[in-house]
């Protein structure tokens, strides 16, 4: 059943008006407002490696899914025991950095988002610049809820460095 609804999902997406969110205009400006702060509080977490904050901005049944390695998590606590493991090896160092862009307004209570994503190192004490280890294309549909705007779809697709 969960082939249908994505595959449902991925047809409304391309069907929808293919515009940006235009800031400057009322209706669409909340929007863009919304995916920004939602994407803010992900990196947030994830940077404090808050696996519970970071799963709580899905949905119950959210889907997260890494294209390239042909995971998929289903269901918040799919995505809690994952990023509890995955936060537990990772190097201090290391900084999730998004940039949401392109942002659709499907419905009054559902958004498309298109992301870049860098993961990033940084250096001792924060000092110099960052460098890039991992950059990912994610297409997401964030859902606003009782709670507030949350992930409903994320797709990650890694980009691959040029040798």
């Amino acid at each position: 059943m969960k082939p249908l609804i994505a595959l449902f999902l991925t047809t409304a997406v391309l069907a929808a008006p293919a515009h940006s969110v235009d800031p400057a205009t009322r209706d669409s400006a909340p929007a863009e407002v919304a995916a920004q702060s939602l994407w803010e509080v992900l990196d947030h977490a994830w940077n404090a490696r808050d696996a519970a904050g970071f799963s709580r901005l899905f949905t119950e049944d959210g889907s997260l899914r890494f294209v390239d390695r042909d995971q998929s998590l289903e269901g918040r606590p799919a995505i809690h025991r994952f990023f509890v493991e995955q936060f537990s090896r990772q190097a201090a160092d290391l900084r999730h950095a998004s940039s949401p862009r392109n942002v659709r307004v499907l419905a009054p209570d559902l958004l498309a988002v298109d992301t870049g994503i860098e993961i990033l190192r940084v250096g001792a004490d924060n000092e110099g610049e960052p460098s890039p280890l991992r950059t990912f294309e994610v297409f997401s549909l964030l859902r606003r809820t009782e709670d507030g705007w949350r992930f409903q779809i994320l797709r990650a697709y890694q980009l691959r460095s040029e040798p």
